[in-house]
């Protein structure tokens, strides 16, 4: 008898032990239904922006609280504010937390003609379905542009070339693209 007791006693604490509990199975229901942490939003959000390849969005600032995401800092062009809240969304909803997302992004309207020139020149390579550049820098002094970047094809180096050439204030352009491997 005292076998058996003994036996039931190590059986009992090794249900308990792998969960059998209900107050732990209780605890670990609740936890695995709980939204993310706001915490766990900003550092998604964050790290897509870092990851993200297609426009630098380091000088935009992620803040959550309650769910609410909001974006702010500074972008040059309309496009690359929109993108953000667009990846922003994406991560939210891959988290499953279904809160809006504020866009308290400044578009920088710079009164310099060069900076002027490189905000136009990127909006339109970043808006153009036909080019493909990643960590685009679009860099202007005296009508001079220099291009940096990653292109997929020797192509897509040209298309990107003749958009640029065909702005008319434009007075030499230095491409600094790299074409990666495939």
């Amino acid at each position: 008898m005292r076998q058996m007791r003994s036996l039931f006693t190590a059986l009992l604490g090794i249900w308990f032990l792998v969960g059998g509990s209900p107050v732990w199975a209780a605890s670990n229901t609740t936890e695995a239904q709980q939204p993310p942490s706001d915490l766990k939003i900003n550092t998604e959000i964050k790290a897509a922006f870092d990851r993200d390849n297609h426009i630098d969005l380091s000088k935009v600032d992620v803040q959550t609280k309650n769910g609410i995401v909001t974006l702010s800092g500074t972008v040059l062009t309309d496009y690359e504010k929109a993108y953000a809240t667009q990846l922003a969304s994406d991560v939210r909803d891959h988290l499953k937390k279904g809160k809006e997302i504020v866009n308290n992004i400044t578009v920088i309207f710079p009164a310099d003609q060069d900076l002027v020139l490189a905000k136009e020149i990127r909006s339109d390579l970043l808006q153009n379905p036909a080019v493909h550049v990643s960590k685009l820098k679009v860099a202007v002094k005296g009508g001079s542009v220099q291009l940096q970047g990653f292109v997929s094809s020797d192509e897509q180096k040209k298309r990107v070339d003749k958009i640029v050439q065909d702005r008319k204030q434009v007075a030499s352009l230095k491409d600094d693209l790299v074409i990666l491997p495939k």
